[in-house]
This record gives C-alpha cells, sequence and structure tokens, in this order.
C-alpha cells in the first residue's frame, strides 16, 4: 500500500517539476535541461537591520507600487481640479498681427496692422457638461485615493510578512538541519538493529521515508528562505541585480 501511495505520489511530483520547468523556459526564453543546486556553505544572513520598523519604513518609501499608486492618485486629483476649474472664468491674452500688399495696374496698396489684446471668458450654461465632467473626475480622484490607501496597507503587510519570514526561515533551517542529522543516526541505528536482529525490515523503510522526509523539508526550507529574501528586498524597493548575483554565488 505504501509502495502504491509512493508511486501516486511520484508522479505528482513529476508533473509539478515538468510544470515549473514549463514556466522556467516561459521566463528565460530557452530551455533548461539541467539547474545548479544551492551548496551547503549558503550563509543564512539575516536582514540588515534587524528591525522590522525600519524596513517598513523603507517599503513606505521605495516601494515601487507604491510609488505608482501616490502618482496615479496626484494625476487623478490634478485632472479633478482641471475639470472643476471649468467653471471659472478665463483671461486670455490675445495678440494679431496682420500684413497686406496690393498691386493693382499703376496703384498699389500696402497695409500693416498690430494688435494685443485681453479677452475674458465668462461661463455661462454649458448644458451640465462641465458638471458631468466634474463628478466624473471626483470620482476617479476618490478611487484613486481608495487605491492608494490598499496598495499602502498591502506595502506594510508584504514588508512584515517578508522580514517574519527571512528571521524564521533562519530558524527553521537550522532546526531542519539538526532533524536531517538526527535521521541520519536514527537510520544508522536502524540498520544496525536490523543487521542483528533486533528490528525488522520495515523498520529499516521507516526510517529510510523520515530521512527522505528530513531531506525535502531541509532543502525547500533553504529555497524559501532565500525567496523569502528576496521578497523582503522587493517589498523595500531596493531589490537589484547584485542580489541574483550573489544567490548565483551559492549554486554549485
Amino acid at each position: 500500500a505504501r509502495r502504491d501511495a509512493a508511486r501516486a505520489q511520484a508522479i505528482v511530483a513529476a508533473n509539478q517539476l515538468d510544470t515549473a520547468r514549463e514556466i522556467l523556459r516561459e521566463l528565460t526564453g530557452r530551455e533548461h535541461t539541467e539547474l545548479a543546486l544551492l551548496s551547503d556553505n549558503m550563509p543564512l544572513n539575516s536582514p540588515e537591520p534587524e528591525d522590522i520598523e525600519q524596513w517598513v519604513g523603507k517599503a513606505m518609501q521605495q516601494n515601487l507600487p507604491l510609488l505608482a499608486a501616490q502618482s496615479a492618485a496626484r494625476i487623478s486629483e490634478l485632472q479633478f481640479k482641471q475639470q472643476r476649474a471649468g467653471h471659472y472664468p478665463t483671461l486670455d491674452l490675445v495678440a494679431n498681427h496682420t500684413y497686406s500688399d496690393t498691386t493693382e495696374a499703376s496703384f498699389g496698396s500696402e497695409s500693416e496692422d498690430t494688435t494685443i489684446g485681453i479677452q475674458l471668458n465668462m461661463p455661462i450654461f454649458q448644458g451640465g457638461g462641465i458638471a458631468s465632467r466634474s463628478r466624473e473626475a471626483r470620482h476617479l480622484y476618490t478611487q484613486a485615493q481608495q487605491k492608494l490607501e490598499q496598495q499602502r496597507r498591502a506595502t506594510i503587510r508584504e514588508a512584515r510578512a517578508a522580514y517574519l519570514a527571512v528571521m524564521a526561515g533562519i530558524s527553521q533551517v537550522k532546526a531542519l538541519q539538526q532533524s536531517l542529522s538526527s535521521s541520519e543516526i536514527a537510520l544508522k541505528a536502524t540498520q544496525a538493529g536490523f543487521d542483528v536482529g533486533t528490528r525488522t525490515i520495515v523498520d529499516v523503510l521507516n526510517s529510510q521515508r523520515e530521512l527522505y522526509r528530513a531531506q525535502r523539508d531541509y532543502a525547500r526550507a533553504r529555497y524559501d528562505h532565500l525567496l523569502a529574501s528576496l521578497n523582503l528586498k522587493q517589498a523595500a524597493g531596493i531589490l537589484a541585480e547584485v542580489d541574483i548575483k550573489q544567490i548565483n554565488n551559492w549554486l554549485k
């Protein structure tokens, strides 16, 4: 029964692997037959500075989606003011210059005229068009303000969640590393007991299963820690190419 269950799990895992490779090919535009693994000397770096509030402060100042939302809200405000100003009178400076030169037989005339003036326009009624556009602009401005507030809250949540994930990931990797060492020792002890007849082959298989599970969880925790570090820098708006190159140096 365990063998059949393991075979089913292997099929699911193989499908997940193929799907992940297709996503990678979509991102990079080429096929990847082999992928480098994380080396054993990958450091478990804590965020610098090790203060969650400072990271939230950076995110509020440099988070790109938040900056985009702020710009969108500012543009909506200016558009609202522009539409509302449609009710206001306008004062324009008007200048005109004309030159005329005609020649007919022996008679001709030449004239040149320049005028400069001020033109005052007072809108009276335009069928409600200005009021309608003003209401629309006001609603769009309110919508932009709500989106800005939503993005601000999301930025705070993302920064705090990423920071906590990095800190928790460090402890989790260390704990799973110890669990992996304990599983290896337990397997050796079970194998020795089987050799002398005090343990059964089922006990050995169970120990092997726990070892494989510990290896899987340990590897997953290390990758999750790296992703959390990248997510934290992305939320703070400081993710750069050098961060990707640094991770690439930890691959083998």
